[in-house]
């Protein structure tokens, strides 16, 4: 394998050992709700009025007040089918919302403040009514707890919320909730200290720290197996230093090394039977310099061995 590919990789991968899934949570609650009146109240000197879908469908009603929308309305489809009911005040929505998906089961219902803004808990549903999200606003900004749900009401994401940045612990399952994808802290938007990243089997994929959004210090990435793919350092979220990759049995398959995410300096490859395959210098990312390169048996590969200047072979 080309060991540039090899390193690519590696730079995009990396963590440590195996994780065990979480358990299933109970069903998740709505959050306390109180939803508009189902019979539009009369308002003072409104004038209450229907618009009609070309089809002549009843589409909206509600109060009109000097020709504006005021007070709650309650609007539907050509089908009949209901697509919101909420009040009105300034052309801004405000107080309690419903709004509709198809079968007329609520796909989300929330609060509006005074500038039409959401404010509180909000509730998502899905198509079978079941609720699938929650999430929290101060005024239009995202804050709190962030909760996602799978259609039978297990738990598939939490996140905090700090002036609609992520902020604080975050866990991310993966559809169905069967097995953890990643796990960590934010802080401001950007991740920070230790985080966990997973396979699609709950296994361990990989693990190092974050510093400021950026991978820092020791990295090790592992097969599903559970035996390490690759190890090395990040600074600033570039590869430094000296990497090493192995086999999915846990054999010794490169050693490359990195300056400010740039592979420079000597490479070695092995095959899985401790077999030279490739050996040279990188410089800037490409070889350079006397390189050679062996087949699986062991036999010198002459038509790719010889001398290159910056990847390519010139004798």
């Amino acid at each position: 394998m080309n060991p540039a590919l090899i390193c690519l990789s590696l730079a995009l991968s990396a963590l440590s050992s195996s994780a065990a899934v979480q358990q299933e949570e109970p069903a998740p609650t709505p959050p306390p709700f109180e939803a508009p009146p189902e019979v539009i109240p009369e308002l003072d000197a409104g004038v209450f009025t229907r618009f009609y879908h070309e089809s002549g469908a009843l589409a909206r009603e509600g109060y009109l007040v000097d020709g504006v929308r005021t007070g709650v309305w309650k609007a539907w489809d050509e089908s009949g089918a209901r697509v919101y009911v909420g009040a009105f005040r300034d052309y801004r929505r405000v107080g309690p919302w419903i709004l509709y998906g198809k079968g007329a089961r609520a796909t989300s219902q929330g609060y509006y403040d005074d500038r039409g803004l959401r404010h509180g808990a909000w509730a998502i549903y899905g198509g079978r009514g079941d609720l699938r999200l929650v999430a929290h606003y101060d005024h239009g900004v995202r804050v709190g707890v962030h909760e996602r749900f799978t259609r039978g009401g297990l738990l598939v994401e939490r996140t905090l919320y700090k002036a609609g940045l992520k902020d604080g612990p975050s866990i991310k399952k993966s559809t169905g909730a069967k097995s953890l994808v990643e796990k960590g802290v934010w802080s401001s938007g950007k991740r920070v200290g230790p985080w966990s990243f997973y396979h699609e089997d709950g296994a361990l994929k990989r693990a190092g720290t974050f510093k400021g959004g950026l991978e820092e210090g020791e990295w090790v990435s592992y097969f599903p197996n559970g035996k390490r793919e690759s190890i090395g350092r990040f600074e600033a979220g570039r590869a430094v230093g000296i990497w090493t990759g192995y086999h999915k049995q846990g054999e010794r398959r490169f050693v490359a090394t990195f300056v400010g995410g740039i592979q420079e300096g000597p490479y070695t490859e092995w095959g899985r039977s401790g077999q030279l395959i490739a050996q040279g210098d990188y410089k800037a990312g490409t070889y350079e310099g006397p390189w050679k390169f062996w087949s699986a048996e062991g036999q010198l590969d002459t038509t790719r061995s010889g001398r290159y200047s910056k990847g390519a072979l010139i004798q």
